[in-house]
């Protein structure tokens, strides 16, 4: 449930990034933040079918603290991993609005990689479980 919340909360960063980056026009990131939205959309999408949680429209965001209380609660490998998307996410946000593609194109490649590690940290964890 914590995972499930965290992230979807990142989710509203990188929808803003990706609007600063249309509005930039710059195409050459196009394709590779979908592909990275995509597995991101698809991890969010399987802890909300596990946690059998109806498809929610009126999100809100978390607060400074109860990311961190979250974050905290969290397995070691998985909070790291968490935090890392946490802040890459929000320098995304940042310099999706001034900065050069090549360094956008890094921190979406940085954040393509933090996703895949939280879903093998995951995967790994609901392994265990059963």
């Amino acid at each position: 449930m914590l995972l499930y919340s965290l992230l979807t909360d990142v989710r509203f960063d990188l929808v803003e990034a990706f609007y600063n980056i249309a509005k930039r026009r710059l195409r050459e990131l196009y394709d590779l933040y979908s592909m990275t939205m995509l597995k991101f959309d698809k991890l969010i999408q399987l802890l909300r079918r596990l946690l059998n949680r109806p498809v929610e429209y009126d999100l809100k965001r978390l607060s400074d603290n109860e990311i961190n209380s979250y974050i905290y609660t969290l397995p070691l490998e998985l909070s790291i991993a968490i935090r890392s998307l946490i802040q890459n996410t929000k320098m995304l946000k940042e310099f999706s609005q001034s900065t050069t593609q090549h360094y956008l194109k890094s921190i979406i490649s940085n954040i393509d990689d933090y996703i895949e590690d939280i879903a093998k940290y995951t995967d790994k964890i609901l392994s265990n479980k059963n």
